[in-house]
């Protein structure tokens, strides 16, 4: 997991919006929640191992780096070979499983309710340094490319 432990930002709005929406519709994020996430100009999320929980991951994604579309939302703690409870900003509880099929290269990360699709998130980092995130959802897929960037300062992401 240790290449993945950076700061990520969506390198471009050069995805399919009407992709990327069919995915959120079926993992049943309401349209205002969708509407925000798809103007952020730049969403970034962060992978960083756990200073509570070492060997445990934490995933921090924020809609944009600052200002008011800065909503932080934070998955975790994770780790391979185990299942843990997790909590969507708009309430609902999900199961979450991270499988890990090439070490420092891909991982996947498994979100599933028993009254909506799973979803599954696959992260890959490419030889050029950039992180492809492909999401699928109920027969829907997005395919969106990350670079590295510089980690937001926050005391709150330094503590998990």
């Amino acid at each position: 997991m240790e290449a993945f432990y950076k700061t990520w930002e969506l390198k471009d709005q050069d995805y399919d919006k009407e992709a990327y929406n069919s995915v959120m519709k079926a993992w049943d994020m309401g349209f205002i929640a969708r509407k925000i996430i798809e103007s952020a100009d730049k969403p970034l999320f962060r992978i960083k191992e756990s200073v509570k929980e070492p060997g445990k991951s934490y995933l921090v994604g924020r809609a944009a780096r600052s200002g008011l579309g800065a909503v932080r939302n934070v998955v975790g703690p994770m780790k391979e070979g185990e299942t843990t409870d997790q909590k969507r900003p708009d309430g609902k509880h999900f199961s979450l499983t991270i499988e890990i099929p090439e070490p420092n290269k891909q991982f996947i990360q498994i979100m599933k309710h028993s009254e909506i699709p799973e979803m599954k998130i696959t992260r890959s980092i490419g030889d050029d340094g950039n992180l492809t995130q492909l999401e699928e959802c109920g027969g829907f897929s997005v395919t969106k490319i990350y670079v590295p960037a510089p980690d937001v300062e926050s005391k709150d992401d330094e503590e998990l």
